[in-house]
């Protein structure tokens, strides 16, 4: 479990130096990798980078506790 209010996070290679986060509220926002790691740590911020890149698939929203993909055919299911 994690200790940020961290929830998904979202890779795209059209923004370059960070990613899309969303926070427990539902609050979404791009950020550098250098600002997520002053916040929760060079570890975690590492962590949560490679569970968005998910071997290449990017632009997809991934679970930040658990590295699985958010939606299936356009459905929640995690």
């Amino acid at each position: 479990m994690t200790k940020h209010n961290i929830t998904r996070v979202n890779f795209t290679y059209a923004i370059n130096g960070g990613m899309w986060i969303e926070r427990a509220d539902g609050y979404r926002e791009w950020m550098t990798f250098e600002a997520i790691a002053d916040e929760i740590g060079r570890c975690e911020a590492d962590r949560l980078s490679h569970i968005a890149y998910a071997n290449g698939m990017t632009g997809m929203w991934y679970n930040a506790a658990n590295g699985r993909n958010v939606y299936v055919n356009g459905q929640e299911v995690n």
